[in-house]
C-alpha cells in the first residue's frame, strides 16, 4: 500500500486546515495493521462525532435502493449536515460553537475495512461530495489518499465556508390574500404545477392540508409552496411541471443563480381572521397579492376590508382579479373602479397590466414591457386559471419584483418563531420556524429561547432554508431551526424568540400612536388583539390620548422591540359572518388600527 498525504507547510491557508483536520478524531491516528505496518482496517465507525465513513458516494451506476438520484444527494446533504453539527458539538469541549468541519474517509465500510475504489469510482464519489458540500456553503479540502491493489482510499474535509455561496438564490416572499372563494389556491396551483384548473378546484386540491378544506373549498391554515426562475434562454419558470422535479429540493437545483419565490396561501373566510392576519404580518411577505374574484356581488365588503386592512399595514401590493372566465362586465367595471379608487385615496399608484387572452400555460416567460415598479406603485391584472388569462404575466411579474433590502438592523441575532414542530421520540431536539429578523444564525449556536420566566439555554443542531439543509440563516431568510435539548421546552409557542445571550427585553406594557383611529374607537378598559411579528397577544387598553397615542397592557410578558409594527384589533370574539355559504356578508375581524412600538 502506498500513501500520499498533504504536507502544505508553506502555505499558511493549507497549515490552518491541517491543524483544524488535525483537531478531529481522525480515524488515520490509530489504525490496525497485518505485518510490515500495512493497513488493513480502521476502527470501525463511530455513531456520533464528526467522521463518516462512506463505502462510496455514487449516484448511479450503484446500487443504492430504489432511490433517484437527485433523492439520495438530498439524503446524503443532511447526512453532512448531521455530521457538521457533530463537529460543532465536538468543538464544544475546547470552548469553540462553529462547526468545525467533518471528515469524510471515502472506500472505507461501516467496520472500517479499506475496500478502496477504482480512480473512476473514486473521482465521481468526490465529485458528489463537492456537489453536497455546495449545497451547505462548504469547501472539500483533501488530506489523505491511500492506494490499494490498484484502489484508493480518501480522506477528506468538509469545512463551513466564511464567504457568501456562489450561485445563492435571490429569495422573494410572497403571500395571496382574499376573500374565501376568489381562487387564491386555484391560482396557486396553476402557478405551481402549469396545469388549468377545470373550474371545479382541480389545481387547488394539492395545495390544501386538511380534509375538511378539500369538503369545504375553504382554506383554514397558512399553506407554503415554492416556484423557481432561471435567466436562461429568456426566463424558465421551475415548478412541478418539470421532469425530474417532484420536491422543494429539485426546486432548488434547478434554480441557481437565479431566483426562488415563496407563495403562502392565506385563509380567506372572517372566522379565520387570525389565520389572515399571520399570512400577512407573521410571515412578512416582500410583496403581497390581494386576489378579489371578478364575479363578486354580496362579497364586495369583504373585498373593500380586505384592501382597507392592506393598504393600512402598508404592504407592497399586487391587485390580482381573479375568476375573470366568471365575469360580467358591469360588475368587474365596479369591481375595477372600487379597487382603484381605494388606491389613489392614500396616495398609491396604480399600473393596469394589459390584459391578455386565454393561453396554455409554458415552461417560459414571454418577453413583455412591464412597467416600473416602485414601492408606491400597485400592478393591477386580470386572471382566470379556468382559460389561462394572464398566468404568464403573473409569472413573469414575479420574475421582475424588487425585493426591498432589510430594515437597518443592531446585529443582535433575534429569530421569530411562527410555528412549532415535534420531532420523533428518538431524535433530539425541537423544530422552530420563523424568520431571521436581525444578525446571522449557525448550526452550533448557544442561544437562548423564551420568553419564559427563565430563558432557556438551547443549542442549534440543524437550519433549513426554504427545506434545503444549510449551515446558516441570515438576516430577513425563512427558515426552521432544530433545537436542543428538549427539557424545558414542552411550552414552546408561536411569539417566542430564539436570540444569544443576554436576553432580550420583554414587555408588558407599551405605547403606541394608531393612525387614523377614530374618537371613542378604543376607550379604557377596552380588550383588544395585538399582532407584532410572530406575537399574537390579548391586551387591555390602560390609557388613550386624543392624537391616537394608546397605551396598551399584554396578559404576559412579550419580546416587541421598539419600532415594530403593531397592528391592534378588537376582541370581539368570533367574526361577523352568518353561515358558510359564498356570498355571505360579514367583514368583523378584520378591522384594526396601525403603529409602530415607541416605549
Amino acid at each position: 500500500m502506498s500513501s500520499s498525504t498533504s504536507n502544505p507547510t508553506s502555505d499558511p491557508m493549507a497549515t490552518s486546515l491541517t491543524a483544524e483536520a488535525a483537531s478531529l478524531p481522525s480515524p488515520w491516528h490509530c489504525i490496525q495493521t497485518k505485518g510490515e505496518d500495512v493497513p488493513i482496517r480502521l476502527h470501525p465507525e463511530p455513531h456520533d462525532g464528526p467522521v463518516e465513513y462512506k463505502q462510496h458516494l455514487l449516484l448511479q451506476g450503484h446500487p443504492v435502493g430504489s432511490q433517484s438520484r437527485d433523492l439520495r444527494l438530498e439524503n446524503l446533504t443532511t447526512q453532512l449536515l448531521w455530521r457538521l453539527q457533530q463537529s460543532a458539538c465536538h468543538s464544544f469541549s475546547v470552548g469553540g460553537s462553529e462547526p468545525r468541519g467533518a471528515l469524510y474517509e471515502i472506500g472505507v465500510a461501516d467496520d472500517g475495512t479499506l475496500v478502496g475504489l477504482t480512480a473512476h469510482e473514486m473521482e465521481e464519489s468526490l465529485e458528489t461530495l463537492y456537489q453536497m458540500a455546495a449545497r451547505l456553503g462548504c469547501t472539500v479540502h483533501i488530506f489523505r489518499t491511500e492506494k490499494l491493489n490498484e484502489k484508493f482510499v480518501v480522506e477528506a474535509l468538509v469545512k463551513p465556508s466564511l464567504s457568501k455561496p456562489e450561485g445563492e438564490h435571490a429569495q422573494l416572499r410572497v403571500t395571496l390574500v382574499g376573500p374565501s372563494m376568489s381562487g387564491k389556491s386555484t391560482l396557486l396551483g396553476t402557478l405551481t404545477t402549469s396545469t388549468l384548473d377545470n373550474g371545479r378546484g382541480r389545481s387547488r386540491v394539492a395545495m390544501l392540508k386538511h380534509r375538511h378544506e378539500v369538503d369545504s373549498g375553504m382554506t383554514s391554515s397558512v399553506s407554503h409552496e415554492l416556484l423557481g426562475y432561471v435567466p436562461t434562454d429568456g426566463v424558465g419558470i421551475i415548478n412541478y411541471a418539470l421532469p425530474g422535479v417532484s420536491s422543494w429540493t429539485d426546486i432548488h437545483a434547478q434554480t441557481a443563480k437565479g431566483r426562488l419565490v415563496l407563495l403562502a396561501d392565506s385563509a380567506g373566510h372572517p372566522r379565520y381572521q387570525r389565520t389572515t392576519v399571520r399570512g400577512l404580518v407573521g410571515c412578512a411577505p416582500h410583496w403581497t397579492l390581494l386576489c378579489l374574484p371578478a364575479d363578486a356581488d354580496e362579497e364586495t365588503n369583504l373585498c373593500n376590508a380586505y384592501l382597507r386592512l392592506c393598504l393600512k399595514l402598508d404592504l407592497q401590493l399586487v391587485i390580482v382579479i381573479t375568476r375573470l372566465d366568471k365575469a360580467v362586465k358591469p360588475r368587474l367595471r365596479q369591481i375595477l373602479s372600487n379597487v382603484l379608487d381605494g388606491l389613489k385615496s392614500v396616495g398609491r399608484v396604480p399600473a393596469m397590466l394589459p390584459a391578455e387572452g386565454p393561453d396554455e400555460p409554458t415552461q417560459r416567460i414571454p418577453e413583455m414591457n412591464l412597467p416600473t415598479v416602485t414601492d408606491r406603485t400597485v400592478p393591477v391584472l386580470l386572471t382566470s386559471a379556468v382559460r389561462g388569462d394572464g398566468i404568464a404575466l403573473l409569472h413573469a411579474l414575479l420574475w421582475h419584483l424588487p425585493i426591498s433590502p432589510p430594515p437597518p438592523a443592531s446585529g443582535t441575532t433575534m429569530f421569530h418563531i411562527e410555528d412549532v414542530y415535534l420531532r420523533p421520540a428518538d431524535a433530539n431536539g425541537i423544530v422552530v420556524a420563523g424568520r431571521l429578523r436581525s444578525g446571522q444564525l449557525s448550526v452550533g449556536d448557544r442561544l437562548v429561547l423564551g420568553p419564559f420566566p427563565e430563558w432557556k439555554n438551547v443549542t442549534v443542531l440543524g437550519i433549513r432554508n426554504l427545506r434545503l439543509p444549510v449551515p446558516w440563516l441570515r438576516q430577513d431568510q425563512a427558515g426552521t431551526v432544530v433545537v436542543a435539548p428538549t427539557e424545558g421546552l414542552e411550552n414552546v409557542r408561536r411569539g417566542m424568540v430564539l436570540a444569544p445571550q443576554p436576553p432580550p427585553e420583554t414587555r408588558v406594557t407599551f405605547a403606541t400612536r394608531l393612525k387614523g383611529l377614530e374618537k371613542g374607537a378604543l376607550a379604557v378598559g377596552n380588550r383588544v388583539v395585538v399582532y407584532v411579528a410572530s406575537v399574537r397577544a390579548a391586551a387591555t387598553v390602560t390609557d388613550v390620548e386624543e392624537d391616537g397615542l394608546v397605551r396598551l397592557k399584554l396578559d404576559g410578558h412579550e419580546v416587541m422591540p421598539v419600532g415594530e409594527q403593531a397592528l391592534v384589533m378588537a376582541d370581539g370574539g368570533k367574526a361577523l359572518w352568518g353561515g358558510e355559504g359564498r356570498g355571505e356578508k360579514g367583514v368583523g375581524g378584520l378591522e384594526g388600527y396601525v403603529g409602530t412600538i415607541l416605549d
